[in-house]
């Protein structure tokens, strides 16, 4: 059976216990702000549990950390300080993730762009290396070696008068910025948008200069303008970047609005389930969908 896991938190285990709102946490003080870090420790370390007791492979934890990572006077020494008390909590991720060879994937959602429009201050730019930067360090404290715990990233679109090469070489230049341990953990992954970045672009424009690995997007892949190849041979593509030994990841969603009768939403939105079938494929499998772990273990009892 493939390996599957889900983008977002566990609606099963955290439903109940809510989120900080960014305002608040900005409104926190710094001694106040490893309580936070300890309880998204704790929330990451029991939907880990909870997923390897139920067939669930990986996840990609989403709005986790922000108590850290948006906040631009947290620095990276004081990542690392705030973390070295905090052994016992990372000690029950770690004990998880190396159970099943769980794997733990990190993003950063679209609002992390280190490819800033002309007219965005440079203090954009700065926060989000800071903030991936920052993020990496939560994932080498975890323990997790390199791409196999990765960062993902959109890098974004060829907004206004920029064109697909400006964006890339602005990306390349500012990749240098990141630091070496944000670096080795960093994939890239197809934009939903007709401006954003195909797998085919991603490829010839990023990767041959970069090596940085590509998760392929299959449900992104039909927005993409101008990509002429076939599904299967878009997965193919994005799964040779990967280094030898570690097992690609591709993600796969459902539109909500066409498979879900949802007439009002954009076609892009996605579904509380899958409807289609899973690529033939033996790699790990991202399922994006509204319901999350519910929609894997929905895909999981169809597959048998």
């Amino acid at each position: 059976m493939r390996r599957m896991g889900y983008k977002g938190r566990n609606y099963t285990v955290g439903a109940a216990s809510g989120e900080t709102s960014v305002k608040a946490i900005k409104e926190l003080e710094r001694d106040d702000l490893g309580d936070e870090l300890r309880r998204d420790l704790l929330n990451l370390a029991s939907d880990i549990i909870w997923n390897v007791e139920n067939g669930i492979h990986m996840h990609m934890p989403t709005h986790l950390f922000n108590s850290v990572l948006t906040r631009d006077d947290i620095t990276v020494s004081d990542m690392e300080e705030l973390l070295s008390d905090m052994s016992d909590e990372l000690k029950a991720i770690k004990i998880g993730c190396h159970t099943d060879n769980y794997r733990l994937i990190f993003g950063l959602g679209e609002f992390t762009c280190i490819t800033p429009s002309s007219r965005t201050p440079n203090s954009q730019l700065s926060s989000a290396i800071l903030r991936m930067d920052k993020l990496a360090i939560i994932a080498d404290h975890i323990g997790w070696p390199f791409f196999g715990s990765p960062i993902v990233l959109d890098i974004g679109c060829a907004v206004g008068q920029r064109t697909m090469h400006q964006l890339a070489e602005l990306f390349i230049h500012n990749f240098k910025m990141l630091s070496k341990r944000t670096q080795d953990r960093l994939v890239l992954v197809n934009n939903a948008s007709p401006k954003g970045m195909s797998v085919t672009q991603l490829y010839s424009r990023i990767y041959a200069d970069t090596g940085i690995p590509i998760m392929a997007d299959v449900y992104h892949h039909q927005f993409n303008a101008g990509e002429c190849i076939e599904e299967q041979a878009v997965i193919e593509l994005a799964m040779s970047t990967w280094p030898q030994g570690i097992n690609p990841i591709i993600s796969v969603s459902s539109s909500k609005k066409r498979d879900e009768a949802q007439p009002l939403l954009p076609l892009a939105t996605h579904a509380d389930f899958i409807h289609r079938d899973i690529p033939e494929v033996t790699t790990d499998v991202l399922i994006d969908a509204g319901l999350h772990e519910v929609a894997v273990l929905d895909v999981i009892l169809k597959e048998g």
